[in-house]
This record gives C-alpha cells, sequence and structure tokens, in this order.
C-alpha cells in the first residue's frame, strides 16, 4: 500500500509572533516509512526581510534554503520535487 501525504503546520494564533507555515511530507511506500521538511530558497528581498524580522543575531542571505513559507500556499509547489527525490518508488509523476 503506498499513503503519502503533505502535513502544513505553523505556530500562528498560539505563539507571540509567529508568522510561518512549515511543510513535512510524510508516507509509506512498499512498506518503507519515510518523510522530509519541505524547504524553499530565499530571495534576496526574502532574505532581508527575514534578517530583518529575527533581528540582531540573524542574517539570512539569497540562495539559503529554509523550512518557513510565508502562507501555505507558497508551500505547494516545492511538494512534487520533494516527492520525486524522497519518494521514488512513485510512478506517477510525469
Amino acid at each position: 500500500m503506498t499513503i503519502v501525504f503533505l502535513e502544513i503546520t505553523s505556530f500562528i494564533g498560539i505563539s507571540l509572533g509567529a508568522t510561518h507555515y512549515y511543510g513535512k511530507l510524510v508516507g509509506d511506500v512498499d512498506g518503507k516509512y519515510n518523510k522530509a521538511d519541505l524547504k524553499r530558497t530565499l530571495t534576496a528581498a526574502g532574505a532581508d526581510g527575514l534578517t530583518e524580522r529575527h533581528g540582531d543575531g540573524y542574517a539570512y542571505r539569497a540562495g539559503q534554503a529554509v523550512e518557513n513559507f510565508d502562507t501555505k500556499e507558497e508551500i505547494s509547489p516545492w511538494q512534487k520535487p520533494l516527492t520525486k527525490t524522497t519518494f521514488p518508488a512513485l510512478k506517477f509523476w510525469s
């Protein structure tokens, strides 16, 4: 049996100042359990915004991979490439 799903979590509404969402692929393919956190690549503007938001001691840079996403919708485009590499036994990808 094959089951793979996208788990989206956030601390928004339960942690003061939380502004991000996180995505994780979790699945069981042919009896093998696997999971992987989704990551995105920061743009220059995104890196500057995170550095400013988090303050002293943080220095994000363009091209850096981070696990936080600004919206739930932003997670979806990163799902397909990670599914291909994390669950290569799945054959429904074109």
